[in-house]
């Protein structure tokens, strides 16, 4: 398979969802399991959560998570065998009232509609850009194929971006 047929697949399968599994860390070192609605800008994945959930506490004070895409287990002929996506992320906090906010907001609010219109004016919501690294791609059994969060991007080059494991 080639790299850009790799890239094609990865961000086809990703385009399925319109929330992701988010695994954070707690201020104790504490994992923790969670997911987030999102979109994608700019290679991160954006997501506006309010710090009266667990992991905004925790992006904040641990800029670190994973995400993971998990195919639908309905859709799925094996549980042992669902197709996921998954990367290693670092976070960064976007700040209100910048032109990158304005902009991921506007977009949340295509993808999601008017409820975002109302969080958006609530002051405990923080906008984060989950930057994906490393990955793993698993298509199936023995299909485990790292990947690189720069696949994402259409436009980034995604040569050498990926081997067959």
């Amino acid at each position: 398979m080639s790299a850009q047929s790799l890239a094609d697949e990865v961000r086809a399968f990703q385009g399925e969802f319109r929330a992701l599994i988010l695994a954070s860390v707690s201020p104790d070192g504490l994992p923790d399991a969670s997911y987030a609605p999102y979109v994608l800008h700019d290679g991160g994945f954006m997501i506006y959560v309010s710090r009266l959930a667990r992991h905004t506490g925790n992006l904040l004070s641990h800029p670190a998570c994973h995400v993971m895409f998990l195919e639908d287990d309905r859709a799925s002929r094996n549980p042992f065998a669902r197709r996921r996506l998954s990367f290693a992320c670092t976070v960064d906090r976007v700040p209100r009232d910048t032109e990158r906010w304005e902009t991921v907001l506007d977009e949340l609010t295509r993808a999601f509609g008017n409820v975002v219109e109302m969080l958006r004016q609530l002051p405990d919501f923080e906008l984060f850009c989950l930057r994906p690294g490393p990955g793993l791609f698993v298509r199936g059994f023995a299909q485990a194929v790292p990947v690189e969060g720069r696949m994402l991007n259409p436009s980034a080059d995604d040569s050498g971006s990926a081997s067959e494991a």
